[in-house]
Order: C-alpha cells, then sequence, then structure tokens
C-alpha cells in the first residue's frame, strides 16, 4: 500500500522513477574528457580519421592525407586523392593505408 503512496507522491514531485533529468555518469559511465581537456595542436579545416603508426601520426582531410610532426605540431602533406579519405589504418612500423570514398584502396 505504501508502495501506491510513494509512487503517487513520486509522480507529483517528478523524483525517484517518474524523475525527468538525466543521471550523472558514474563509475564505468563517466564521460570522457580527454580530447576537451587536451592542448590544441593543430587548426585545420575539417580533419578526420586520424591514425598512430608506431611513433608517426597521420590524419586525414578531405582528399588529403597529413603527417603530423609531434615535435614541431606542424602538418607535413603527404597524397592528395580525387575522392574523400574514408577510412585509415596501420599497421604499428609507420605504414598505412586510406580507403577512398569510389571505394579504392
Amino acid at each position: 500500500m505504501i508502495g501506491f503512496f510513494r509512487r503517487a507522491f513520486d509522480a507529483m514531485r517528478g523524483r525517484g522513477d517518474a524523475a525527468a533529468t538525466v543521471p550523472p555518469m558514474d563509475g564505468a559511465l563517466r564521460p570522457n574528457t580527454l580530447l576537451q581537456a587536451a592542448p590544441v595542436v593543430l587548426r585545420i579545416d575539417a580533419p578526420d580519421n586520424l591514425v598512430v603508426s608506431g611513433r608517426e601520426t597521420f590524419f586525414s582531410s578531405g582528399g588529403r592525407v597529413f603527417q603530423l610532426d609531434a615535435n614541431s605540431g606542424a602538418a607535413k602533406p603527404l597524397l592528395r586523392f580525387d575522392h574523400a579519405v574514408s577510412c585509415l589504418a596501420a599497421n604499428g612500423a609507420g605504414l598505412f593505408a586510406a580507403g577512398l570514398a569510389d571505394g579504392s584502396l
């Protein structure tokens, strides 16, 4: 009987199961703020597809692939394609493959 009154009271006050708020993230479901807190290394239009291979970092922007210089933070252009780069993959030894929007590698 008390459960009925508790649920009715919660519904009136917006508490318990009737709450319309999002609970804070706790434990393993905590938000990852590393990207928001990281220092800005480089500003570039539309960066995407980031991959680390060994000590090298590669990323793409549209149809271009760049290598990020860890010491200076500069982006060195490596490749330019006629189609947008849709994915990058690396083997860990400094080699990478680029998949293009037209389906080619």
